[in-house]
């Protein structure tokens, strides 16, 4: 067989393998949503996925780095999500509150892609390292993401340390949409977003609350 044959016998091969590890990943994120991590076993992610067991552990050694492969795929989207939506936002001086606004609601929505990851993620990362360093690259990248869209804005930021800055902003939204997310708070999601875009208006721009 000449090199050119060799290669168009390889490539298919190659994509109907890409094509299965896709399948199992999509399928432990299918279990891991109903079921949790930890009520989930390579077995059923081999059923769901319509694959033999021996093929799921031919791309993955173990459930961990079948849920460290969909964390990984979710992370991706999450910001794919996010730098799309980002795009179709306004950047004027005169759009700063609706483009916050249009931001916050943008991160709750692509927040729901994760939903089902959080509980088991939050446990994980506690123990696990591997777990822990990827949910840490995924906040290193929400920064870096924060900062740059304030940098649209960067000739009428008040903070002294932009990188600081951009942190703080994205670990307060982090948190409070988590809250949102999951119906943790007691009060109304409007009357948080509002406080919310206020307080970032104020911290980031010296902005006062418009006139009702």
């Amino acid at each position: 067989m000449s090199m050119k044959e060799q290669d168009k016998v390889r490539q298919p091969r190659q994509q109907r393998s890409q094509e299965k590890k896709q399948r199992i990943v999509e399928a432990a994120a299918r279990l891991f949503d109903a079921k949790g991590y930890y009520h989930t076993n390579t077995k059923e992610i081999a059923k769901e996925a319509g694959v033999a067991v021996g093929s799921v552990y031919a791309y993955f050694p173990d459930k961990r780095e079948i849920f460290l492969a969909v964390l990984a795929s979710f992370k991706e989207r999450f910001f794919q999500v996010i730098e799309e939506g980002i795009l179709q936002i306004p950047v004027g001086p005169a759009d700063k509150r609706e483009a916050t606004l249009r931001i916050i609601h943008l991160i709750l929505e692509a927040h729901h892609l994760f939903d089902f990851l959080n509980p088991d993620l939050e446990t994980l990362s506690q123990s696990d390292p591997d777990i822990r360093l990827l949910s840490m690259e995924g906040h290193g990248e929400g920064i870096r993401m924060t900062q740059a869209i304030l940098e649209r804005w960067s000739k009428e930021l008040k903070v002294r340390d932009l990188e600081a800055a951009s942190a703080i902003v994205y670990y307060t939204l982090r948190r409070i949409l988590d809250l949102i997310a999951h119906k943790q708070s007691p009060l109304e999601e409007g009357r948080l977003i509002g406080e919310l875009t206020d307080m970032l208006m104020a911290y980031l721009f010296g902005e006062t609350r418009p006139a009702d």
